[in-house]
């Protein structure tokens, strides 16, 4: 589970924007609510007045909307009973109890989310209280865990809390000399699949400085790497690449007073000493995965050539832009010169009228001259959007579902349906994928399939692909291998080797069809050491 706080604009929030939000009506979009809940408010249809009522009793606080959201991992189904609890533990935690809040569950993408909206202002003493006296994100994140323990979720690895094998949640001892990767970081690694600028620093530049013994030693090393350390007022930064980050975020032992007790007076890098150019660093989930990894290097191509061409076209259209209001201007100031460069003694009325006439077509040349401008810099947006997609994006455009499914899934089995090939397998059924409950979600049109009785889903079906959870055994993965069969005749097995592996066994005990060509031998070798096995588990005669 991920819990954050949700950026506020404009520097305060509005019940209205909120409540609307969660109601889906912002964007007439309904269908993405699965429940709506209220805490302290009389009645649910008037609760953005109350809340606006309530508010302006304390007319000090500035901005008495607090807004979060939590996510669950995408094969867990919280019950309403489950939000209602979360909601709880989340006031609890941030020392709201008691506040108006209003909350809801929207389905509109593969991860069912709660939008919490709350009003800090205390109905009983109308002063504002301050969630977590400031420590908002600490409050949320700790938050989480106990929602993940109360309810048997999945724990969630990253982050600054862990839980003990004791159930007790326990702050994580801090790495890279007390810093973490700021909110920013961690959402340009999601959106790039590349390392950040912060993460490089921690795990490249700290390092080297920790060990260097002198400042040329320092300054030789990084530039190795393609780092440089510069002096910066008072303090220092780092150059990766184009990002410039403060020395301190690599480690709070970097700064400039503490290096220079150890190292002595700054000495600025050599001439001679030349800077290797940096170049992107995927991420560890990416590294992990060599097919991954080729398609991220053809993603940072592309993402290179088009940031290159997107700034290449901005400025040229700034430079023609440019000539062109500067020959306008020109032209309009020889012309206003050859009005007045002859003698209209006595004839005032007519240079009056000219005169007139002269300023209407130029302000008339300078209106289609922006208007024109206007248009061309609106077209250079459309074509260049603010954003290169995001590397999942990119998958999803360039239809490679292998390689998507292996980054997104990382860890996790993926059956995929194999074109072409309707044949049923003709598997015999079993029990297995009787223990599964189907639950229909998001507009996708996922199906999750929770063993009965319970609200996680062991596996999910989006159609031409379907997605084991990491936490499986035998049952779930035969399940889902059963299902697979059922619907297209053969499987594409795509995720680690023990997964494949454990496919494979269990695909030969079943009859099921594997399409995987590099999977074959395995498979055969199988069938002639069980050959018993199989014909007592498929029912079929060799």
């Amino acid at each position: 589970m991920i819990a954050k706080l949700i950026p506020r604009k404009h520097g305060h929030g509005s019940f209205r924007d909120s409540v609307n939000y969660n109601l889906g009506l912002s964007k007439n979009d309904t269908d993405r609510v699965e429940y709506v809940n209220t805490l302290d408010i009389f009645e649910p249809v008037v609760a953005i007045a109350e809340m606006d009522a309530l508010a302006l009793e304390n007319t000090r606080s500035a901005d008495p909307v607090f807004n979060c959201v939590l996510s669950w991992r995408e094969n867990e189904i919280p019950s309403h009973k489950q939000a209602d609890e979360a909601v709880g533990i989340v006031l609890k935690e941030l020392g709201l109890e008691g506040c108006q809040v209003h909350y809801s569950l929207h389905r509109n993408t593969e991860n069912l989310h709660l939008h919490i909206c709350v009003n800090r202002i205390d109905p009983e003493t109308y002063r504002a209280r301050d969630p977590a006296h400031g420590w908002t994100k600490k409050a949320l994140e700790k938050a989480a865990r106990r929602i993940e323990l109360a309810q048997s979720w999945d724990i969630e690895q990253s982050g600054r809390y862990t839980v003990t094998k004791d159930g007790e949640i326990q702050e994580k001892a801090s790495g890279n000399g007390g810093v973490k990767l700021s909110q920013t970081a961690r959402d340009i690694e999601a959106h790039t699949a590349a390392k950040s600028a912060e993460r490089i620093g921690q795990e490249t530049a700290a390092p080297i400085i920790r060990e260097a013994r002198t400042w040329e030693e320092l300054h030789e090393k990084l530039a190795e790497q393609g780092i440089e350390f510069e002096k910066k007022g008072s303090g220092a930064v780092l150059h990766i690449g184009e990002v410039i980050i403060k020395a301190s975020q690599a480690g709070r032992d970097m700064s400039l007073s503490k290096l220079e007790k150890r190292l002595g007076t700054y000495r600025e890098r050599d001439g001679s000493i030349l800077l290797r150019e940096q170049t992107p660093k995927a991420v560890d989930r990416v590294e992990a995965a060599p097919k991954v990894k080729g398609t991220w290097k053809l993603y940072q191509e592309a993402r290179a050539e088009y940031l290159e061409g997107k700034k290449r076209s901005l400025s040229d259209m700034q430079r023609r832009h440019k000539t062109e209001r500067d020959f306008s201007s020109k032209n309009r100031r020889i012309v206003h010169s050859e009005l007045f460069a002859v003698s209209w003694k006595g004839r005032g009325v007519e240079l009056n009228q000219r005169h007139s006439v002269m300023a209407a077509n130029h302000k008339t040349e300078a209106l289609n001259l922006c208007d024109r401008q206007r248009e061309e810099r609106e077209a250079l947006k459309k074509h260049f959007p603010r954003q290169f997609p995001s590397f999942k994006a990119w998958l999803a455009l360039d239809a490679n579902h292998e390689v998507s499914a292996l980054y997104r899934y990382s860890g996790q089995l993926v059956l995929f349906t194999v074109e072409g090939d309707e044949k049923k397998s003709g598997v015999k059924k079993t029990n297995d994928l009787r223990a599964y409950d189907p639950i229909s979600i998001g507009r996708r049109g996922g199906v999750m399939y929770c063993r009965k009785g319970t609200s996680v889903a062991d596996f999910i079906d989006y159609g031409k692909k379907i997605v084991v959870s990491e936490k499986t055994n035998d049952d779930s993965i035969l399940a889902a291998l059963q299902l697979a069969s059922q619907k297209w005749g053969a499987v594409q097995i795509n995720g680690s080797e023990e997964y494949k592996s454990l496919c494979v066994r269990l695909a030969v005990q079943h009859g099921v069809k594997v399409a995987n060509a590099e999977l074959k031998p395995e498979i055969e070798a199988l069938r002639k050491s069980a050959p018993e096995e199989q014909e007592k588990d498929t029912g079929w005669s060799r």
